[in-house]
């Protein structure tokens, strides 16, 4: 491994407890797996960073709240939704640098083929052999050499009809860099449409969901009503979402929500607890802003 990526690595591990080797996550998704994702991620953060992606765009999603608000669960995917519409919106002049980011590390980066939605979502993956380089970290598992470790890049090109309250952020690995993205609020308010509105519901959302209100993070009712009105819905009042909210936990089938959480969560005896029973109650202590 090269020198540079291990300091890198020893730094990440000293001032985060997920990545201590005595915390264990689920076999699905091995602590190695884990780590090395978000090692990728940050690197490919710092990138864009350094370029005028983020004068277009706000960071957005799991990542983004793990990243710069402490959630407890590793994310897979990095998301990012622009601040204005736009059509002609491209990934392609930031994979050249890119792949120059990762090269002091060592680490050859691919990317796939850009990729654009009916929906304005651009995606494109991140491919990186780099398994071998972390093997030692210190895991206990026997980690696989010949798999890819992926991270999914998705960028909203069709943003809602309504203006952010835009933060500059700062990220402290592997080096310091400022990312722009939006108020907590707005932040918990997309997260929420997601749970709701998404085809196939993930637990990670509901996860993420139990981090903001345990926080006492309130929900944007401005920037909600304003996404929800672009999928062809009404405006709700704070009744009407708590309404929606609770018909939606009573339909969930929260054994597949564990199992769907578990692989990236610090302590797997808090998932345990994710049931129906617990969300009504849990949502009881929304807090909403209008």
């Amino acid at each position: 491994m090269s020198s540079s990526l291990l300091n890198l690595l020893e730094s990440i591990d000293g001032s985060n407890p997920l990545f201590h080797s005595s915390n264990s996550i689920a076999s699905k998704a091995p602590q190695t797996e884990n780590r090395a994702r978000e090692i990728i991620q940050r690197i490919a953060l710092k990138a864009l960073s350094t370029t005028d992606f983020f004068k277009h765009a706000i960071f957005y999603g799991g990542a983004a709240l793990r990243f710069l608000h402490g959630l407890d669960r590793f994310t897979e995917d990095l998301d990012f939704k622009l601040l204005s519409p736009s059509t002609t919106f491209t990934l392609k002049p930031y994979f050249e640098k890119i792949h120059n980011e990762f090269i002091p590390f060592g680490i050859d980066i691919e990317a796939d083929i850009e990729k654009k939605s009916s929906k304005g979502i651009i995606s494109t993956i991140l491919k990186v052999n780099a398994i071998r380089q972390i093997q030692s970290l210190g895991d206990k598992e026997q980690p696989d050499f010949n798999k890819k470790i992926t991270v999914k890049i998705e960028i909203s090109t069709n943003p809602a009809n309504y203006t952010f309250n835009l933060v500059e952020s700062m990220i402290h690995k592997p080096k310091t860099f400022t990312v722009r993205t939006i108020d907590k609020t707005e932040l918990f308010a997309g997260k929420l449409c997601a749970a709701l509105w998404r085809r196939q519901s993930k637990g990670r959302d509901w996860y993420d969901i139990m981090w903001y209100i345990s926080n006492n993070i309130s929900l944007n009712l401005s920037y909600f009503n304003s996404s929800i009105q672009q999928i062809g819905l009404k405006p709700c009042d704070p009744n009407t979402i708590l309404e929606m909210i609770g018909k939606k936990i009573k339909e969930i089938d929260w054994e597949k929500m564990k199992e769907d959480v578990i692989p990236y969560v610090e302590k797997p005896e808090i998932v345990k607890n994710l049931s129906e029973v617990f969300f009504l109650d849990l949502i009881q202590n929304l807090k909403i802003i209008t």
